[in-house]
């Protein structure tokens, strides 16, 4: 009786959003902003190759409390990831594993692309 209990109070507290699958992604992502209580967070989901990597968009407030816009970011281990935050070859080495390839299909494809 009490397993029946505590597993309808599970259900019933995902149901309603208590569960957050991205709460880490989303501590990780706001704290160095300047305001990390105020982040706002929009298209969180995994990376289709790699449920350790989440993706999404975040807007912060500037000094001015101002929001400044969404941007792209990725989480991985506990280490956001924006574009320009890191070398360029840490942010392809995460967008080959994003997508499951290695560096050099990556990059590959990427030249293509290019062309």
């Amino acid at each position: 009786m009490r397993v029946a209990l505590s597993l309808a109070g599970l259900l019933m507290l995902t149901a309603c959003g208590a569960f957050d699958q991205f709460a880490e992604a989303k501590e990780v992502a706001a704290q160095n902003m300047k305001d990390p209580a105020s982040v706002q967070f929009r298209n969180l989901r995994h990376c289709p190759e790699s449920r350790e990597i989440v993706v999404g968009e975040r807007n912060g407030k500037n000094s001015f409390g101002a929001y400044e816009g969404f941007e792209d970011f990725w989480v991985k281990r506990r280490q956001v990831y924006t574009v320009g935050s890191s070398s360029n070859d840490e942010f392809i080495a995460l967008m080959a594993e994003c997508v499951g390839m290695t560096v050099d299909e990556f990059q590959s494809g990427m030249r293509a692309d290019m062309r």
